[in-house]
């Protein structure tokens, strides 16, 4: 009887200790999830600043300049005037511009944003009419544009007057083509995602703040 007792004892300790183990094995496991989650992304940040570097002269030539000129550029926001997170994200960039920080902006219009490839090419067409800068305020701070895409309405609020020249634009193939190559260059320094922020020395993914 005495064995017999001992021996249900054990095997419930055996049992009792592979349940443990299992646990334990869960929790490892589990635990480790992020960690590799991270190194995945390390990696896929220290690619996209690798592509930035390499491609730095062809990013600023390609990106629509919010501050400064040519050169100056020292962060490409990578954006979509539809994502909410891009729109959450406005007023610290504006805030990094009037510190001095010279900011461009490589359109990345996604599929789920019914409205933000026209609104990437209104963008596009206040630039050629010198007015980027007051056209990405607007189409940033405005929601009438999601509900109606009125692209004439927008321009002449961003204060361009030779609307007919902005229209034609619109329709341009020369435009869409800038569209593609910036869409094109997003993909290339690994953008998923917006918004992203890039430069030649680091990454940041989503929202912004001014730090």
């Amino acid at each position: 009887g005495v064995q017999a007792c001992s021996l249900r004892i054990f095997a419930r300790v055996r049992v009792l200790d592979l349940i443990t183990c299992g646990i334990l094995a869960l929790a490892v496991y589990v635990l480790a999830q992020p960690l590799r989650s991270r190194w995945s992304q390390y990696r896929a940040d220290v690619a996209s600043i690798n592509v930035a570097r390499l491609s730095w002269d062809r990013i600023r030539t390609s990106s629509s300049p919010l501050f400064g000129a040519g050169s100056a550029i020292q962060v490409v926001e990578i954006s979509d005037y539809e994502c909410p997170f891009c729109r959450r994200s406005s007023a610290a960039v504006d805030s990094a511009i009037q510190q001095g920080v010279a900011v461009a902006y490589l359109n990345f219009p996604l599929p789920s944003h019914p409205q933000a490839d026209g609104a990437a090419l209104a963008a596009l067409c206040a630039e050629s009419v010198g007015r980027f800068r007051e056209m990405h305020a607007r189409l940033m701070s405005s929601t009438d544009w999601q509900r109606d895409s009125d692209w004439t309405r927008e321009a002449s609020a961003a204060g361009i007057s030779n609307l007919t020249k902005f229209r034609s634009c619109l329709g341009e193939p020369t435009t869409r083509r800038r569209l593609d190559q910036q869409r094109d260059l997003a993909e290339r320094l690994g953008v998923h995602g917006t918004p992203m922020f890039v430069s030649r020395v680091a990454v940041h993914h989503g929202t912004a703040s001014l730090s």
